[in-house]
């Protein structure tokens, strides 16, 4: 008679223990998949906010961007279009030091017109009948050179004082 081998107690146990523990694993690894998976939700709605951001950024920046002035300062950049540029700024531009929150044309313009204004006020103070208006406003007579002009362009034309008489 043939007799079955008889399985050691001890043996049993320990694949018993084998199939808890690879059970315990199995259930760790099905928690952390389901975090894994609320982790990579998470990130991806974080991932499309901040590209629906950005996409107003761009929107945005388009309506304001000065383009001319940036090709202006970027010849080689003359065949970009309008979107190309922006990158093309945001990109190098920027870590370039390129500089446009002002136009120079309008820097050159103001400077113009200060350098005109000093011209003119300069001038206007060399040719001002200063003993002139003195003699016609006593009350000025305490006044310096400088003030006696300025008060006439402010107050004495609109009083209607004629300094030379005709």
């Amino acid at each position: 008679m043939t007799s079955t081998p008889q399985v050691q107690p001890d043996l049993i146990n320990d694949l018993r223990r084998h199939v808890r523990s690879f059970a315990d694993q199995h259930q760790q690894l099905n928690a952390s998949r389901s975090s894994l998976q609320e982790e990579r939700d998470s990130l991806a709605l974080q991932l499309k906010e901040a590209k629906a951001e950005l996409d107003a950024c761009k929107e945005t920046l388009n309506h304001v961007f000065p383009y001319a002035a940036y090709r202006e300062k970027q010849p080689d950049l003359a065949e970009f279009n309008d979107l190309e540029l922006v990158e093309h700024f945001s990109k190098c531009g920027i870590h370039e030091g390129t500089n446009l929150k002002h136009d120079d044309t309008i820097e050159s313009a103001v400077k113009a017109l200060r350098d005109e204004l000093v011209s003119t006020k300069s001038a206007y103070l060399n040719v001002f009948p200063y003993f002139q208006y003195k003699a016609k406003r006593k009350d000025l007579d305490h006044m310096s050179d400088l003030e006696l002009a300025n008060h006439y362009r402010t107050m004495g034309i609109n009083e209607g004082t004629h300094i030379i008489e005709q």
